[in-house]
């Protein structure tokens, strides 16, 4: 009995890993925002049908092996963690049903957001900030090209939201071109080497300094983030019932960022 249940929860930790670190790895905008992972940073990914399919694929894929883990045998921790995913899951492959990708063309604001990211960024790291708008100013074209022959009919309310943040873009665009044109010293750039970082949640507040530099990832990462949300900390804990399955993804990730960190100081 003690044997099974070690073996389900052995199967379900590893399921959330596959997931997730597929995830941050097709979704670099995601691994950067809500991750803080350096291995994402000047890299806008892409919006196309092909990438829609493959998503839901690896959507599919979890649900699948999902449904084969036992909740009996799970912890209460895990249990919870099973219904957020499941949650997660279902709420995307709805919304691929539904071809919501045909009709809301958020690709600009995608866009937008990622470069606002990085502005912010600027102002503790100017060189660092550059060197990763550059990189996503180029790919831009591609990147919005890519996405457009995705939406076949765009609905009114979503085309109406695109609008107003394109129309309102002037001073995010203005704002990067000021950075960009700033002479960079070499001591600027302070990002750390550490294997992941503490990210801000919110806009306006300053970033951890431990951060990796670009294109970096420890030979150590995978395995160490798998061990680290093994173990549950006061962090984790109650995550799913303060924000909801909505914010759950960003949130298992920065989690096991802080595990390992805390590993890493031990």
């Amino acid at each position: 009995m003690v044997w099974a249940m070690n073996k389900n929860s052995s199967r379900f930790e590893g399921l959330l890993s596959r997931y997730f670190e597929k995830l941050l790895e097709d979704e670099p905008r995601f691994a950067v925002v809500s991750g803080g992972l350096a291995s994402g940073e000047g890299k806008l990914g892409q919006m196309t049908l092909e990438h829609q399919r493959k998503r839901e694929h690896e959507r599919q894929l979890a649900l699948r092996a999902l449904e084969q883990v036992s909740p009996r045998e799970l912890s209460s921790e895990q249990q919870l963690d099973r219904l957020a995913l499941r949650s997660f899951l279902h709420r995307d492959c709805e919304d691929y049903a539904r071809n919501r990708q045909a009709i809301e063309p958020n690709a600009p604001g995608q866009l937008l957001d990622i470069l606002l990211h990085e502005l912010m960024r600027g102002d503790d790291e100017p060189q660092r900030a550059a060197r990763n708008l550059r990189s996503l100013l180029r790919q831009a074209p591609d990147f919005l090209e890519g996405a457009s022959s995705v939406v076949q009919s765009p609905e009114r309310v979503w085309l109406k939201i695109m609008e107003d943040n394109v129309a309102g873009s002037a001073v995010l665009l203005a704002g990067v071109g000021e950075l960009l044109r700033k002479p960079q010293r070499k001591g600027d750039d302070r990002s750390g080497r550490g294997a992941l970082s503490a990210q801000p949640s919110r806009p306006g507040s300053r970033r951890g300094r431990n951060e990796p530099a670009r294109g970096r990832r420890h030979p150590n990462q995978a395995p160490a983030m798998k061990r680290c949300f093994g173990r549950r900390s006061g962090r984790w804990s109650g995550i799913r019932s303060k924000c909801g399955a909505d914010r759950w993804p960003g949130q298992f990730v920065r989690s096991r960022r802080s595990s390992h960190a805390a590993a890493g100081e031990g």
